[in-house]
């Protein structure tokens, strides 16, 4: 930084404008990598004002990469998009070295597989990235194992193509594996397969590839370690339901990026005084030299150091606010996630004690009652058995929807099936009739709305078998864009709905308030003689397997 900046001032001073620019983009690079973009860019500038003055493609090719990258850093997809287009545009009618060629097709292709660009597109990215490595196929050993990398996280996000993604993904591991100059690439990479491996449900898999990407990136030294690293494997572990570490992962994330501050704020602080030297020296250079402009001078110099303390006090005071922030944001995701750790165990606490509590006490009523002597009443014994049996069967449906965080529709169409047998068993003179859109079944859904679908069905069946005098009686579940849509059918007696929603008649309420308490819109129609239609319609949310 010190002799770039030095080779600036150089440059001007025997005016040679292609010297100063190849200094300024050292600086740039300075600036970039120390992640102080605003000033990256203004570097930019004055590297785009040069190249367009001497009229070079090559230098504007350049130039427009480097903003290029400052863009991605800030999550400012079409600007990267159109600038790192420009670059390819200029090297292609300049001389256009091929690594500079190759690496604005990475540029683009970065735009197109970065995990929070709204751009983001498979056969593009996999395009760009094939074509930077076939203009230059000597690139950097790094920015080809990312480019795999990159390429494989996108076909895992993307298009659910997880073999793929396992294939590239290696690729990339077994380039940088027995490199020591680039341990943080490869902890990078092992923790995306880990990642991956949470798509493909291997829990063992994810969090030992997990801890090989945490043993060696806790071996790479402090200023080589970036945030999102502990924020991917964060998210790993809370996926693999191992909340404790995704906690401390959180908590490294953290403390990594207030390193990251604080460091930043010492360059900042480093920069204010060597230009504070640098205005003392001249200073006393014009003092000894010219002491009749001495006052002058002084007051000019004074007020310079006086606007670089303001602005760099403000820069930093803005930055505290911006971490200030940044910490309760980390904080309320780790109360969240210690939250949600205390909910599953005292979920699963209060259906460990209703399974051996309730479920041992009914399991016993029912089989002391089919042992019990023959010359006994066997219209109560049966009746008593049958209630026991039908309590057993609530316990477990309840237990069923405490005991997991979602619920996919073939569990659901499971359940479905065997209150429809019950029914049947006791020779109920109905048709009963389940049908499920093709490849629905893996669709998965929170717990609680699971719960509260299965719950509205069993109502409604229940209310057809005992009122509506119904010969069949049909259930449908299907998906419309963003939407999953439960339709309940009969063709029995019907009834008036204004009627039906007097106070005694519990059932349609419950049906009503459980669609509420899942944010799904309920909708009944029927009408005397002609049957009864129901509709629930759930809006999916962004969780796994909804896609």
């Amino acid at each position: 930084m010190k002799y770039a900046t030095l080779g600036v001032a150089c440059a001007e001073e025997v005016n040679d404008e292609r010297a100063k620019a190849y200094n300024l983009e050292m600086v740039g690079n300075y600036y970039y990598y120390t992640a102080l973009y605003e000033k990256a860019m203004d570097i930019v500038s004055q590297t785009l004002k040069i190249g367009e003055a001497i009229k070079d493609p090559d230098l504007l090719a350049r130039s427009y990469s480097m903003m290029g990258w400052i863009y991605l850093e800030q999550r400012r997809f079409m600007g990267a998009l159109e600038v790192f287009t420009q670059a390819l545009q200029l090297l292609k009618r300049g001389r256009g070295d091929s690594e500079d060629l190759a690496l604005a097709y990475y540029g683009i292709a970065s735009v197109y597989s970065y995990r929070h660009s709204a751009l983001r597109d498979l056969s593009l990215a996999k395009f760009f990235y094939d074509s930077s490595l076939r203009v230059n196929p000597g690139l950097q050993i790094r920015e080809r194992a990312f480019a795999l990398a990159e390429l494989g996280a996108a076909y895992r996000d993307f298009d659910k193509l997880y073999a793929k993604s396992f294939e590239y993904l290696n690729k990339a591991h077994l380039l940088l594996a027995n490199e020591s100059n680039h341990q943080d690439g490869d902890a990078y990479i092992l923790a995306e397969i880990s990642f991956t491996h949470t798509f493909t449900k291997e829990p063992v898999k994810a969090k030992l590839y997990a801890t090989k990407a945490l043993s060696l990136y806790n071996r790479i030294p402090l200023h080589m370690q970036i945030p999102s690293v502990y924020e991917l494997l964060s998210e790993t572990f809370e996926r693999i339901n191992d909340y404790e570490m995704a906690l401390n992962m959180e908590r490294l994330n953290r403390s990594l990026s207030d390193s990251l501050f604080s460091r930043r704020n010492i360059i900042l602080v480093e920069q204010i005084r060597a230009q504070y030297d640098d205005e003392k020296r001249m200073m006393e250079i014009d003092r000894l030299s010219k002491a009749n402009l001495l006052s002058s001078v002084q007051a000019k110099n004074n007020r310079n150091i006086a606007i670089v303390v303001v602005a760099a006090s403000l820069t930093i005071f803005g930055l505290l606010i911006l971490n200030y922030f940044n910490r309760n944001r980390y904080q309320r995701k780790i109360q969240a996630l210690k939250l949600q750790q205390s909910l599953r165990e005292e979920r699963d606490r209060i259906g460990r004690d209703l399974h051996d509590s309730l479920g041992g006490q009914l399991s016993s009523i029912s089989i002391g009652l089919s042992r019990v002597n023959e010359a006994s009443d066997p219209v109560l014994i049966q009746a008593v058995q049958t209630m026991a049996d039908r309590a057993l069967h609530e316990l477990r449906d309840s237990l069923w929807v405490m005991n997991k965080e979602v619920i996919s529709i073939e569990s659901i169409e499971q359940r479905v099936n065997t209150l429809f047998w019950q029914y049947r068993k006791i020779e109920t003179p109905m048709q009963f009739d389940l049908q499920v859109q093709q490849g629905l079944s893996s669709l998965t859904v929170p717990s609680l709305s699971g719960g509260n679908l299965y719950r509205i069905i069993q109502e409604a069946t229940h209310n057809a078998v005992k009122h509506s005098n119904a010969s069949t009686f049909q259930v449908t579940i299907e998906r419309s864009q963003r939407n999953l849509i439960v339709t309940i059918q009969d063709n029995g007696a019907g009834f008036e709905i204004s009627a039906k929603e007097s106070p005694e008649h519990f059932g349609l309420r419950n049906m009503k308030k459980r669609a509420e308490e899942i944010d799904a819109r309920f909708r009944i129609s029927s009408e005397v003689g002609k049957g009864t239609l129901i509709e629930v319609k759930l809006t999916l949310g962004v969780w796994p397997g909804t896609f």
